[in-house]
């Protein structure tokens, strides 16, 4: 026997005897065997097999490193590049070069307006692009749209590979119509607060709150981690429900919306009482297209009301825009300078940098930046932090609405939960270079700041 597998049949005795499910690969246990199901797929994917249909990786070679400076220590921190080793290009890329401007003067990232936010590529959708998928003109409000913005905009219908399985389907199954329509159960407890009073508590079965400052402990906690920052503690975890199939990117949408409700921040009153359902968001994306923004995705869904079809980046855009919620997207892909992932890393290490207090000496801040859409082919998330680690190896921290909540941190507080061995459960929200070296191109939807008047 190994090794490495002995201290997860240690840890394997100890969980069955209070009637655990065990990792057979670490240590980790859970009273959900689902969430243990789910750390083995996420968090051991090299033991499984590859797919046939998964890119292939070529041996790597590193790049020059990237220095991320905080203004914060007397010497730079660095994390390591690494050479993109796949062999082709995504069809049907979304990056050009000339969007690549200097990371450290993004409008987000130094607080400051852009008079016209726009995406700078076409949407990548959840699963795939293709070569008429690309959007590379600025997208508007209506007032200044005009028929040369609109010159070299696709209006070619989707297919599978950009819409997933359903793509074609013009309504959804009646049982999943009714389930959506019900909204996230929810469910009322008891609890003793701080002062010894009983309150009673709604609590929904697919969103978790107060998530962001038990990670911030976590990564206190954790000795590999030099620097991390992390998004306001304002924003909800939102995962699918069973059975609900891949509405990835309206989940993250409700993880925006979450941020602005608890902050009450601007575009919290087109938002009143409960999250919106999918139904609800699937309206407010089709009212947005009537409104002129980013309308061509109409005519390459053929709509998206009452069915499965994946949606994009290009969608929540169009959606906060159409509410005058000021939000900016960008595409990200590889340079001559660097890889795609490190421009990713980069550009993501300049946000964060941005909110941070100069006067700031821990090593993990907790800051009040919204949260950033992100998306990925195949697959979207949402951005909650940034972490540099041992060996300068850099990590985003990020909500995944594919991976429940494990109810270790559903039960904790920031003020108590401590663990051994933290990276257990870090592990599931960490996206590092191994993971993101596999993709070329990466869309980002960031939200304006608090203190930014809206535009006028």
């Amino acid at each position: 026997m190994s090794a490495p597998i002995l201290p997860a049949a240690t840890g394997a005795m100890d969980a069955q005897s209070i009637g655990c499910s065990t990792c057979p690969f670490c240590p980790f246990f859970d009273p959900n065997g689902d969430f243990v199901l789910q750390h083995v797929q996420y968090c051991h994917p090299e033991i499984e097999p590859k797919s046939e249909n998964e890119p292939k990786l070529e041996p790597t070679k590193p790049s020059p490193q990237v220095i991320f400076r905080t203004g914060l220590e007397s010497e730079p921190i660095r994390f390591s590049g690494y050479a993109d080793g796949s062999n082709g290009e995504l069809s049907g890329s979304l990056y050009h070069a000339d969007n690549m401007t200097n990371l450290e003067e993004s409008p987000i990232a130094q607080y400051t307006h852009s008079r016209q936010p726009h995406v700078n590529s076409g949407d990548f959708r959840n699963r795939s692009t293709s070569p008429h998928t690309s959007r590379n003109d600025q997208i508007e409000p209506p007032s200044q749209i005009t028929p040369k913005n609109m010159l070299n905009r696709s209006t070619k219908r989707l297919g599978r590979s950009e819409l997933g399985p359903y793509a074609h389907e013009k309504k959804m199954p009646s049982w999943l119509l009714r389930m959506l329509n019900k909204g996230n159960p929810a469910s009322q407890v008891n609890r003793i607060s701080p002062d010894g009073k009983l309150s009673r508590h709604s609590i929904i079965e697919n969103e978790t709150p107060n998530v962001v400052p038990v990670l911030a402990q976590l990564c206190k906690q954790d000795k590999s981690v030099q620097r991390a920052f992390l998004c306001s503690a304002h924003v909800h975890h939102i995962s699918k429900m069973p059975r609900e199939g891949s509405f990835c990117g309206y989940r993250n949408i409700q993880m925006l919306v979450s941020y602005m409700q608890e902050t009450r921040d601007r575009g919290n009153d087109y938002f009143p009482g409960a999250l919106p359902t999918i139904l609800q968001l699937q309206d407010m994306i089709e009212r947005a297209w009537d409104m002129g923004y980013n309308c061509v995705g109409r005519a390459e869904t053929g709509g998206i009301k009452g069915t499965r079809k994946y949606i994009g980046t290009s969608e929540a855009q169009a959606l906060f825009l159409s509410l005058g919620i000021q939000c900016e997207a960008s595409s990200i892909g590889k340079t001559e300078e660097m890889p795609a992932h490190t421009a990713l890393l980069s550009n993501i290490a300049a946000y964060f940098k941005s909110a941070c207090p100069l006067d700031e000496v821990g090593n993990v801040v907790l800051t009040d930046l919204p949260p950033i859409y992100f998306q990925h082919h195949g697959h979207s998330m949402t951005v909650v932090g940034f972490e540099v680690r041992d060996q300068g190896n850099a990590d985003i921290l990020v909500f995944d609405p594919n991976i429940q909540t494990p109810s270790v941190i559903k039960h904790a507080t920031a003020a108590k939960i401590k663990k051994p061995d933290p990276t257990c459960i870090l592990k599931g929200y960490r996206k590092g270079i191994n993971y993101l070296r596999k993709y070329q191109d990466f869309e980002l939807l960031k939200l304006f700041p608090p203190g930014i008047p809206p535009e006028s």
